[in-house]
């Protein structure tokens, strides 16, 4: 349902938090097959794989350790006991959570296929479909670890992004189409040259790249779980495909079990296919060109394993607009008093604009179960000045260039384009 469209929900104090309309599915299986969640959750990203990701992950050039940042002036507006916001931006100069997915799948490829390689051989080609973060991830680690990548973006892809990717010495393929027009592309490459396909869903080449990749997820989240001096109530997790979220789900349960945090998945308005499948009780596909600023999340469908850890491990599924993104964009960087300023891409704050256009709306947060004492955990972004000092607000908060910034992501929407929906 689209609705909730009040222009400002006044807390105490006389603080405004803007609200914005979302599309909002409750999952109508949820927390009634806990079971099939947890066997699904051994299945795929079995506890002791996570740590061997981990493990790996911290090994890498550019590790550092990062804490949660606590955002007390920003859960006072929210009206929530705390915020806490985990950020990407110290961390292998990628600016994202990607390199512990992508970038951990296609270090582990390059190891196992190097191992069983004739001394001499060309390097490595790995491969993958992006709408930005991931493709810049795999470029990295290919890279590093002594690989070849080629990257084929989708068309909402504008060239300083696909610029980033080359500038870890990848070529860059640009498709006419969608994400998933480009990922058929470059599936269709890979079996012609003989490379492998680095992804989170069933595309991969390789069957254990997938596994790799949410294995990666899987170090991450546990990572950032261990550091919060509580456990959360509720996570917001923006999403493509879903691994990122999926993963959220797996590792809860194994976790904290019946007492995991609340799993709300939040999409783009115009590619919310996971919350669609929530809707419809199955995985669905869409269709179209999912014309969005929030081009990191331009997905039609989710994965396979993603949607057999969602169906039964996410409580909500929740569709934002660009503007929900924009103005979370603002407040990070230009934050409540006593916050560290953050630079944010608009995708990376999507998680993080879903809780707050919740937390504005007072039927929605009854819904949602959110109140003063909600410990609310969320990622991505990145940081920069000092804790106490404020950025200089024309550089941070205005509005012409935050919107400069959600163009860098992905093209400007010029309106939403009819789609066709099927089930996959």
């Amino acid at each position: 349902m689209v609705g909730h469209t009040d222009s400002t929900l006044i807390e105490p104090g006389g603080v405004a938090l803007e609200s914005h309309p979302l599309r909002v599915t409750d999952n109508p299986l949820r927390r009634t097959r806990e079971h099939d969640l947890e066997a699904a959750a051994a299945r795929w990203i079995p506890p002791d794989e996570i740590t061997r990701a981990g493990e790996a992950v911290h090994g890498w050039p550019g590790y550092v350790r990062q804490e949660p940042l606590a955002l007390e002036g920003l859960a006072g507006l929210a009206g929530v006991g705390s915020i806490s916001y985990q950020h990407e931006g110290a961390r292998f100069g990628l600016g994202s959570f990607k390199g512990w997915g992508g970038g951990h799948a296609t270090a582990a490829l390059i190891r196992r296929v190097r191992e069983g390689a004739t001394p001499g051989e060309d390097p490595i080609t790995v491969t993958c479909a992006t709408d930005g973060n991931h493709g810049l991830a795999v470029a990295w680690a290919a890279r590093e670890f002594g690989g070849r990548a080629v990257v084929y973006v989708a068309d909402i892809v504008t060239e300083a992004r696909a610029d980033r990717i080359r500038a870890f010495g990848a070529d860059v393929v640009r498709s006419a189409g969608n994400h998933e027009v480009a990922s058929a592309e470059c599936l269709e490459a890979a079996r012609r040259h003989g490379w492998y396909v680095i992804t989170e869903t069933e595309n991969a080449t390789d069957p254990r790249t997938a596994l790799d990749t949410l294995a990666g997820y899987g170090a991450l989240w546990t990572e950032a779980l261990a550091s919060l001096e509580e456990p959360p109530t509720h996570l917001f997790v923006q999403a493509g495909v879903g691994g990122l979220a999926a993963t959220a789900a797996a590792v809860t349960r194994q976790r904290y079990g019946d007492d995991r945090p609340s799993l709300t998945v939040v999409e783009a308005l115009t590619a919310d296919c996971i919350r669609e499948s929530l809707e419809r009780g199955r995985r669905v596909t869409l269709e179209g060109e999912f014309e969005t600023g929030l081009a990191g999340l331009a997905a039609g469908a989710t994965s396979t394993f993603a949607w057999e850890l969602l169906s039964v491990g996410a409580d909500f599924g929740v569709a934002i607009r660009d503007a929900a993104a924009e103005y979370t964009m603002r407040i990070l960087a230009d934050p409540a008093p006593g916050d560290l300023p953050i630079e944010a891409g608009s995708s990376g704050v999507a998680g993080l604009a879903g809780a707050l256009a919740v937390c504005a709306d007072g039927d929605l947060r009854a819904r949602f179960g959110v109140g003063s004492t909600s410990r609310i955990f969320d990622r991505d972004g990145r940081a920069y000045g000092r804790r106490g000092v404020r950025a200089d607000r024309r550089s941070s908060a205005d509005p012409t260039l935050i919107s400069r910034r959600v163009r860098r992501e992905g093209r400007a929407p010029s309106g939403r384009r009819d789609r066709r929906r099927q089930g996959r």
